[in-house]
């Protein structure tokens, strides 16, 4: 089972946070949509340590972060997917804490914390049932008959489940006893099938693409932070010369990052850049400037005079703490 992927998303809020003045109209909306994407990734972390506990079915493969798109206009996000050769089983996970209870026409999740406060959600139900349907039409349209089946697994420790018996959600203690039960049917289609509609599936690609992130939240570039921030605590960075600098809120004295406050230009500012704005971007010379845009982490498009560059998104890469790697990765 593969480690599941840092969300670019996650990391780019939090170098647009510390960049922004608390004081934005739109700060609350960037802090409430980066603790939402945070909350769920650490649900997710955690369903996936009980998944690692239990023996899969023989040629069994576990996908995360799926998105499916049915015609080319609706998008379904899948959490995980458990492939195996009798059923295609989605695991939705929920990272809510409180008295969770679900309410009906229209189908949503009220949410009662311990000083009363009320806070709605979408139905958990209705979302594990619309990736259901969008799984089993993509197989459907690629001749493959499986069944598909799936559940809702509340992952947070300070959860009162209020909901009527019979339905699909259980604590995500309960995975694996829940799924050697489900994963135990007898085989549908062939291991060959498996590793095809995996791959078929990585391929899939994800239409939300809110990057560069200052624009999707719609916060003006000039009020934007811009000078590189520290490699350990995302805090602002003081710059004493072109090569060094020191963290304001950590007080460490360091190199400046500048492939990490690079990549945050593609990912906050803009989607693609050349080289002379490079410069001015960076503060830096033509040399240090081409030198850095070879790296593996940007992609150069047009030519002569005209030569831009985008960021890799697919080489992006991660550790568990949201700290961005450096190519060679181990």
């Amino acid at each position: 089972m593969d480690n599941r992927p840092y969300p670019i998303f996650l990391y780019a809020t939090d170098r647009l946070i510390p960049r922004v003045d608390v004081h934005d109209p739109q700060f609350p909306s960037l802090k409430s949509q980066r603790n939402s994407t945070f909350y769920g990734y650490q649900g997710e972390l955690r369903a996936d340590k009980y998944l690692r506990r239990m023996k899969l079915p023989e040629g069994a493969i576990v996908l995360h972060d799926l998105t499916i798109n049915i015609l080319g206009t609706d998008r379904v996000q899948i959490d995980t997917v458990i492939l195996t050769k009798s059923v295609a089983y989605i695991l939705e996970i929920k990272n809510i804490y409180g008295k969770l209870e679900l309410m009906n026409q229209p189908a949503r999740l009220k949410r009662t914390t311990g000083d009363g406060k009320v806070r709605i959600f979408d139905s958990p139900i209705i979302q594990l049932e619309h990736a259901i349907d969008a799984l089993t039409y993509w197989l459907f349209m690629h001749d493959i008959q499986m069944p598909v089946k799936g559940a809702v697994f509340l992952a947070s420790r300070n959860v009162e489940p209020l909901f009527p018996g019979g339905l699909p959600i259980h604590l995500v203690t309960e995975l694996p006893s829940v799924l050697r039960k489900e994963l135990s049917m007898p085989s549908t289609i062939s291991a060959q099938t498996v590793e095809w509609i995996a791959s078929a599936l990585r391929r899939q690609e994800d239409t939300f693409h809110p990057y560069p992130v200052a624009e999707y939240f719609d916060i003006i570039h000039a009020n934007i932070y811009t000078n590189s921030l520290c490699s350990d605590c995302f805090g602002l960075l003081l710059t004493e010369t072109n090569r060094t600098g020191t963290c304001l809120k950590c007080g460490k004295r360091q190199w400046i990052p500048f492939i990490e406050n690079l990549v945050d230009y593609f990912l906050i500012f803009g989607q693609s850049i050349n080289n002379v704005e490079c410069q001015e971007y960076l503060e830096v010379s033509r040399s240090k400037s081409t030198d850095l845009l070879s790296h593996p982490y940007f992609i150069s498009f047009g030519r002569s005079n005209a030569v831009r560059y985008k960021l890799n998104f697919s080489m992006l890469r991660f550790n568990v703490d949201g700290k961005l790697l450096l190519p060679p990765f181990d």
